[in-house]
Parts: structure tokens; C-alpha cells; sequence
């Protein structure tokens, strides 16, 4: 009886406690590991979804027109949005170490006549962006940002990508108020950089024929690479006229743009 009782009171050995620790601290790895990986993809998903919320707000606003109530709408008019991609300095005119997105109001002459296309019909308007400083107030133009809030970054569809430098255009038609949207792909315009020395670099860049209509991939990525190295494709269309032009591809599907990492 003395034996039973006493074989009942022996303890856990060593080796048992080793055991129980070293395997209780994998399950809270794995916990801390599945916590973080979940963490990061809702992340992903969240700057995914602001982007693609910020580039369809600017079709919103062309659609429907607001100024800042500083312009003189007597000989200026708002005919549409500058996006601009990958510009090397913020609306402060320092470095964008944010890597931020900035949108421009596109601001031209009162139209006289529907002639012209419309590209053609912003040139004859001497059609330009303002940046909402005080020597811009005489138009009725403003400037924003937008940065993504996880520290995604947004690059090109490569499989060895860079930081993505493109523009898109939104406009409305002088001629029938149509919204049409145009891209610039072979780099952004340095609007933040340059405008001291080039105030009319959109004019230009329209003079210059820089804007087609092209379809536009955008590749959104982290560092952390929630999906394997895997980046979701936001598809501007090339004959977008609204929100519903801009679309997530998503990781499985076959017409995504965006090369694996």
C-alpha cells in the first residue's frame, strides 16, 4: 500500500518538463508567427484597397467639379485631374521620402468653341496644374497627397521592379463634358521638383504628345511579402471613364500584370 502511495506522489523527471516547455514555446511561435503574417496581409489588403479608393475619389471629382472658391471662373475653368507617380519631391518642394502619390487639379481657358479633340481642345485651353501655393490663387486649382499607410510601395509590373514614374490624366471633353483618361508611361512629371523653372510642364508635356490612351498596371508590394512575393495588379483601363475603369487583378488570375517578386 505504501508503495502504491508513494509511486502516486512521484513528479515530472526533466526531460518531461524540457519536453512540455519545448513544445509549448512552438505553439506560441507558430501563434506569434500566423498573428504577424495575418497582420501584415491585412495590411497589404488595406493599401491595396486605399489606393484603388483614391484613384476612383478622382474620377468622382472630375465628374462632379469642385474648386477652392479662390479661382476666377470668369477666364478659368477645372476640366480634370493629374495623378502623378514616382516624383522625386512632396508638395513642400523636399525629397518624397514617403514615395506619396499627389493629384492636381487641371485647370485651362474658359472653351470658346467644341472643336478639336479632346487633348487637343487642353492645348489650345493652355491647359495646366496648379499646387495651391499663393501665387496660384488666381486659378481655381488646388494640390493633394495621398501615402499608403503600411509602407507598401507601388512599382512597375518588371520582375525586377522599380518605383513606378507615370501619370494618369483624367479629363472632361470640353466640347461634351465626356471623360476621358489618359496615361503618360515613360516617366512622371517632376511637378514638385520643377515647376519654379518650368511652370507649364503639363502644357508641355501635352504639346509634346506624352499622354496616349494605354491601359495602366499598377503593381503594389511590401517588403514583408505577405503573399510569397506575390503583388496584386490595379488595371487602370484604357478607356475608362469612371470608377468602374479601375480594377484590382488579383493574385490568381491569369491577366495579372504583376511579375512574382
Amino acid at each position: 500500500m505504501s508503495r502504491i502511495f508513494a509511486g502516486a506522489k512521484r513528479g515530472f523527471t526533466i526531460i518531461e518538463i524540457s519536453l512540455f516547455l519545448a513544445i509549448t514555446g512552438l505553439i506560441f511561435v507558430a501563434m506569434i508567427i500566423g498573428v504577424n503574417s495575418s497582420l501584415t496581409q491585412n495590411h497589404y489588403e488595406d493599401d491595396v484597397r486605399s489606393l484603388v479608393d483614391f484613384i476612383q475619389n478622382a474620377y468622382s471629382k472630375v465628374i462632379s467639379v469642385e474648386g477652392d472658391g479662390k479661382g476666377d471662373s470668369t477666364t478659368k475653368a477645372i476640366y480634370g485631374k493629374l495623378i502623378t507617380f514616382g516624383e522625386s519631391n512632396n508638395l513642400a518642394g523636399t525629397s518624397n521620402s514617403n514615395h506619396s502619390v499627389f493629384i492636381y487639379d487641371v485647370v485651362g481657358d474658359i472653351a470658346t468653341n467644341d472643336s478639336g479633340s479632346t487633348l487637343a481642345a487642353l492645348k489650345a485651353l493652355n491647359a495646366n496644374v496648379t499646387v495651391g501655393t499663393s501665387t496660384d490663387s488666381k486659378f481655381a486649382g488646388i494640390a493633394d497627397s495621398f501615402t499608403l499607410r503600411w509602407a507598401s510601395t507601388i512599382e512597375t509590373t518588371a520582375a525586377e521592379p522599380t518605383d513606378l514614374k507615370a501619370a494618369i490624366l483624367i479629363t472632361r471633353s470640353p466640347s461634351n463634358g465626356n471623360i476621358f483618361t489618359y496615361v503618360k508611361t515613360n516617366g512622371t512629371l517632376e511637378i514638385n521638383k520643377d515647376r519654379a523653372t518650368n511652370p507649364n510642364i503639363l502644357l508641355n508635356a501635352l504639346n509634346n504628345n506624352e499622354f496616349t490612351m494605354a491601359e495602366l498596371d499598377i503593381c503594389v508590394s511590401m517588403d514583408r511579402k505577405p503573399y510569397g512575393g506575390r503583388r496584386k495588379d490595379i488595371r487602370i483601363d484604357r478607356l475608362s471613364r469612371g470608377s468602374s475603369g479601375v480594377r484590382v487583378i488579383h493574385l490568381d488570375e491569369a491577366d495579372n500584370r504583376c511579375q512574382n517578386l
